[in-house]
């Protein structure tokens, strides 16, 4: 199988797990088992950072904001704005942070005049389309240390394959496999406790 938006690779997990002695078979059966725990690891690393560390380009939907400032429901990289079937780009928008990325809420600056609007059927719900490039990094590869965080929890799950050390509070992935707390290792959750999203209003 291809890894879809995987923060790792399979070799370098395969590197992780030969000093046990475990993850070098090269059966089909093996590396296909691996591949499928590095996305379910990629996405512990997104549900616990509230992140993607991949690029996704598409149009997100934001309801009427109560105030000038549209908080956004991701991460941006460079976007325009949809409102009341109106494309808004450049000069007229003022985005947040101003000079470095991502950025997490957009406004109108103050000197154009414009407002926020309900679209044409006077609905405030999902009125603004934000378009562009959402994500963490401007390359959409993960930086080094959720690579390595990815690998860390990559490897806990494919340890734990025969569920050893469950606890009452475990889960099952969609790979089939069971997740307790420590499929986290201490370190990784160093990491990922750096990138984690703090909600700064809004959404």
């Amino acid at each position: 199988m291809t890894i879809t938006n995987g923060y790792t690779t399979l070799a370098n997990v395969q590197d992780m797990l030969s000093p046990v002695g475990l993850g070098t078979s090269g059966s089909v059966a093996d590396n296909s088992f691996i591949e499928r725990l590095v996305e379910e690891a990629s996405r512990i690393v997104d549900h616990e950072t509230g992140r993607q560390f991949f690029t996704t380009t598409e149009t997100r939907y934001h309801d009427l904001p109560d105030d000038e400032t549209l908080w956004l429901d991701g991460d941006l990289m460079s976007g325009c704005v949809i409102n009341a079937g109106v494309g808004y780009s450049g000069s007229v928008l003022s985005w947040h942070p101003r000079n470095s990325t991502p950025k997490y809420s957009v406004e109108f600056k103050a000197s154009t005049g414009l407002v926020w609007d309900t679209d044409a059927n006077g609905d405030s719900d999902s009125c603004i389309g934000v378009h562009g490039d959402w994500g963490y990094t401007v390359s959409g590869s993960a930086p080094a240390d959720i690579r390595r965080a990815c690998e860390e929890i990559t490897k806990s799950l494919y340890l734990s394959r025969a569920g050893q050390g469950v606890e009452s509070d475990s889960i099952v992935t969609g790979a089939g496999v069971v997740v307790t707390p420590r499929a986290i290792p201490a370190a990784a959750r160093v990491v990922l406790e750096r990138y984690r999203k703090v909600n700064l209003g809004g959404e």
